[in-house]
């Protein structure tokens, strides 16, 4: 066996290993940033459900009067 070809077996699963933390890192990331933005929709709902209650109301008004 050659220097090179050791060098390239050993080589080869230290680039995969860096290619699969890479994507347990990018999904890692993926789920947090996702968490955060089901928590902020979350914290909206109230808010868009007492406006669309408001508005249904005031359309529901609007067409008793025509």
């Amino acid at each position: 066996m050659t220097l090179t070809y050791v060098a390239q077996r050993l080589h080869y699963p230290w680039q995969r290993m860096q290619a699969l933390i890479a994507k347990e890192m990018q999904s890692k990331v993926k789920a947090s940033y996702s968490s955060h933005l089901m928590l902020a929709r979350k914290r909206e709902l109230p808010a868009l459900r007492t406006e669309r209650s408001d508005l249904d109301s005031q359309v529901q008004m609007l067409l008793l009067v025509l």
